[in-house]
C-alpha cells in the first residue's frame, strides 16, 4: 500500500505516514479528488491544499475530503461549481467539502501553509 499512497498515478505525493491505516478506497477517493479537482481547475489561478483529517493523519471512518481553494487571481466562478458537481457527480464514496478561501483571510490561509497539503493544478 505505501507504493500507491507514495505516488499516484494522478502525480502528487500523499506522505507516507498520512497513509498508515488509510484503505485503499479511502487512498483511490482522494487521489480521485486530486484528479478531478486538477480537471476541473486546470489554468484557473488558484492555490489548492487537501486539509482536515487526510492531511493531519487523523482519519476516521466518518471523515469527509476537505480541499480548500484560493484565487490569486480572476477566477472563472463557474469553474468554482463546476468543481463541486463534477465532485458530487463523481463515484468518490466519501463526501469531499470545497472550501473557498477569501484572499483577505490571511490567518487561514497561513493555517493551510502550514497544516495543508499543497496540491499543484498546473
Amino acid at each position: 500500500m505505501a507504493d500507491v499512497a507514495t505516488t499516484s498515478e494522478a502525480g502528487w505525493h500523499l506522505p507516507p505516514h498520512l497513509a498508515v491505516g488509510l484503505s485503499p478506497t479511502r487512498i483511490w477517493g482522494v487521489e480521485e479528488a486530486y484528479r478531478t479537482t486538477r480537471r476541473v481547475l486546470a489554468g484557473q489561478p488558484v492555490r489548492v491544499w487537501l486539509f482536515g483529517s487526510y492531511a493531519q493523519g487523523t482519519v476516521s471512518r466518518h471523515s469527509d475530503i476537505d480541499i480548500a481553494v484560493e484565487a490569486i487571481g480572476p477566477v472563472d466562478r463557474a469553474r468554482l461549481s463546476d468543481l463541486i458537481e463534477a465532485l458530487e457527480d463523481s463515484n468518490i464514496p466519501y463526501y469531499v467539502d470545497v472550501v473557498e478561501v477569501p484572499a483577505s483571510d490571511t490567518d487561514y490561509r497561513a493555517e493551510l501553509e502550514k497544516t495543508g497539503i499543497p496540491w499543484p493544478i498546473d
